[in-house]
């Protein structure tokens, strides 16, 4: 009993050498992370079924939602194509109906889920392209036959004239084309109209194309005109899609509106008619029936329950983080299915952490035996050494690799917050990783005199810290976190930054506005460069570090 007291009482004890302070840190580490484990095991054990039923289905809809958004990031980058050729004529709607369809096809043909693209001009102008056959489930490639083109604009009489290409008996409703000569679409669009067309889907963008599902749009502007550009999606082509993907053997994946009361009229007409199919369509149509009623019953983003055939479901909705989207991402599954995962998925925590309690229990005993082993160590130094560090490097001065900053934001002179202040230590920070990385000390002035991270004015040093996540994640990006570690050193009651880079496996930008700089070191600078040097400096490195020395 007293040599177990002695053990306990000697790990108390302030530890006498460096060796045993580490040893202690282990132990207490092993401890911790024991009694973390105990209380995480007991609080899984014990969590409520609902609550792990919400993040089963939340990971369900985190899959369904990825692969819709998917579909509207394939538009990205044509969509800012689309504003820059809009911007400077490119696409312009005033010009042969034939011309300006030899730009859009292209550029829209290869999404089979696009049904059509409507531009809007302030002018009242209207130009729609639009596709005419429904396209054959992942058919990636488009034949230009499918597509016919309508506009509607006044001519030098003020005369208005209609155009369809190929020349056939197409042409819009006569109210909706009233609604673009009257100038309600146009306002409709730039959020003036006060009383803007009921949209499809329930968000505030009206009308453009009745067969669409979902839409996105933007605005550019050319020859003193604005115009609004919509490519509308077909939801339909796309749900079928998703519905692929395997959430559980009988799971269903659906794309609703808030509200919604029925399913879509022609839901059964797409999976085909054979027995089995109808058999699977008529399921989809019951299981989302009853889903929408008890959803609209309840919290828009809490779970739901609804018996379908005496069977008890289980069913989630989100809305897609885009604005533009009106369309919610629902699934839906037997509990049966639910919970079976759930259960495995207990089963599989509550082995794992019976493991690591093991090894943790092995690791503490054997970390005891080592502190109460006698082996001569280096004692512990002074408190005189705390602080060496960052005198150390101080004392080396500015360099490529080491450079001293004031404060992180606070101009010191006009004494406020100022961007360019930030810009200045960002920018020495992606310097260092296109170069050979180097050191950013924050709370250094130029001549060595240590000011302290206090002169940011900062409540506390969380906030301060949080600043510089922020800063690097917004202008820098947070997959460059891998290259970049700091830390906080006090010296004498004043607390300095010390931000360590390590040259990264990728160029770095820094991103402010829509401006996207390239920065390397050059001796104890950060030298801009401009396009044709960042390329070829990326392609020699050596080469280009000796031409700007």
């Amino acid at each position: 009993m007293d040599s177990k007291f002695h053990l306990i009482q000697s790990i108390l004890n302030r530890p006498e050498t460096v060796r045993k302070q580490h040893l202690r840190t282990a132990i207490y580490l092993t401890l911790g992370l024991t009694l973390i484990l105990i209380i995480f095991t007991a609080n899984t054990l014990i969590r409520a079924r609902d609550d792990r039923s919400e993040k089963l289905l939340s990971r369900k809809i985190e899959i369904v939602e990825n692969e819709f958004m998917h579909y509207f990031e394939l538009l990205d980058n044509n969509t800012k194509l689309f504003v820059k050729w809009g911007n400077s004529g490119v696409i312009d709607t005033a010009g042969e109906l034939s011309e300006i369809d030899s730009k859009i096809i292209p550029m829209v043909e290869e999404y089979p889920f696009l049904i059509s693209v409507c531009i809007t001009g302030s002018d009242s102008s209207y130009y729609m392209l639009s596709r005419m056959d429904k396209p054959q489930e992942n058919s990636m490639t488009i034949n230009q036959s499918f597509w016919q083109s309508f506009r509607s604009r006044k001519d030098s009489l003020g005369i208005w004239q209609t155009v369809t290409r190929p020349d056939t008996t197409y042409a819009l409703e006569p109210e909706f084309l009233e609604m673009v000569h009257s100038g309600e679409l146009f306002a409709s669009l730039s959020g003036t109209s006060e009383e803007p067309d009921e949209a499809t889907l329930g968000t505030t963008t009206p009308i453009t194309d009745e067969r669409a599902g979902s839409s996105t749009t933007f605005s550019y502007e050319y020859n003193g005109l604005t115009y609004f550009a919509t490519f509308n999606i077909d939801t339909g082509y796309v749900e079928r899609n998703i519905q692929s993907l395997s959430i559980s053997e009988s799971g269903q994946v659906y794309l609703v509106t808030r509200y919604q009361t029925s399913t879509m009229e022609d839901d059964l007409e797409n999976f085909g008619n054979d027995s089995a199919n109808i058999e699977y369509a008529s399921l989809r149509t019951k299981v989302l029936d009853k889903a929408l009623f008890s959803w609209n019953e309840g919290e828009e983003t809490k779970p739901f329950n609804f018996r379908v055939d005496g069977m008890l479901w289980c069913g989630m909705a989100k809305s897609p983080n885009n604005d533009q989207i009106s369309r919610w991402v629902m699934v839906a599954l037997p509990e049966d299915e639910l919970f079976t995962e759930l259960e495995e998925e207990r089963n599989s925590l509550f082995f794992f952490t019976i493991l690591i309690l093991v090894f943790g229990s092995v690791l503490f005993m054997i970390l005891v035996r080592l502190y109460n082993r006698a082996i001569p160590v280096q004692y512990i130094t002074s408190q005189e050494e705390k602080g060496k560090e960052l005198l150390d490097l101080i004392k080396k001065g500015e360099s490529d690799k080491l450079e001293f900053k004031s404060t992180l934001r606070w101009n010191l002179k006009a004494d406020k917050a100022d961007k360019n202040i930030e810009k200045s230590a960002l920018k020495t920070l992606v310097a260092y990783f296109n170069s050979e990385g180097g050191k950013l000390l924050v709370g250094v002035e130029d001549d060595g005199n240590i000011l302290g991270i206090k002169a940011d004015k900062f409540p506390n040093d969380d906030r301060f810290m949080l600043h510089l996540n922020n800063m690097i994640k917004q202008h820098i990006g947070l997959e460059f976190s891998k290259w970049i570690h700091y830390r906080i050193i006090e010296e004498e009651d004043k607390k300095v930054l010390l931000v360590e880079c390590d040259k990264s496996g990728e160029p770095a930008f820094l991103m402010i506005g829509e401006d996207e700089d390239f920065y390397i070191r050059v001796g104890p600078a950060s030298r801009k460069l401009s396009t044709k040097q960042s390329l070829s400096f990326l392609m020699n490195n050596d080469e280009v570090n000796d031409k700007y020395q």
